[in-house]
C-alpha cells in the first residue's frame, strides 16, 4: 500500500492528473494483532470510515470499517454486561 485517496478528492481532482498525484502517502493503518484500544485510537484520531490492516511487509491483509468495528465492540460490551 503506497497511498490512499478519498472519494471526494478523487471526484474534485483535475481529470488530467494521475492517481499518484492525488493520493495521500501518509497512511493511518492497523496491524493484524492490534487490540481494541489501538483500533479505537486510530478511528478517533483520524475519523476515517475505514482503515487498512497491513502486515510487517506493508501488504494489505484486510480493511476494518468503522461500522464493523462498532458492531464488534457492541457485541463485546453486551457479553460483558451479562
Amino acid at each position: 500500500l503506497t497511498g490512499v485517496v478519498s472519494l471526494r478528492n478523487l471526484l474534485v481532482a483535475d481529470p488530467s492528473k494521475e492517481l499518484h498525484e492525488v493520493m495521500n502517502r501518509r497512511l493511518a493503518t492497523l496491524k493484524p494483532d492490534d487490540d481494541w484500544e489501538a483500533v479505537a485510537n486510530q478511528f478517533l484520531k483520524y475519523r476515517f470510515k475505514a482503515l487498512p490492516v497491513l502486515d510487517d511487509d506493508g501488504k494489505v491483509q484486510g480493511v476494518v470499517t468503522w461500522k464493523h468495528y462498532f458492531d464488534e465492540l457492541l457485541s463485546l460490551y453486551h457479553k460483558l454486561a451479562d
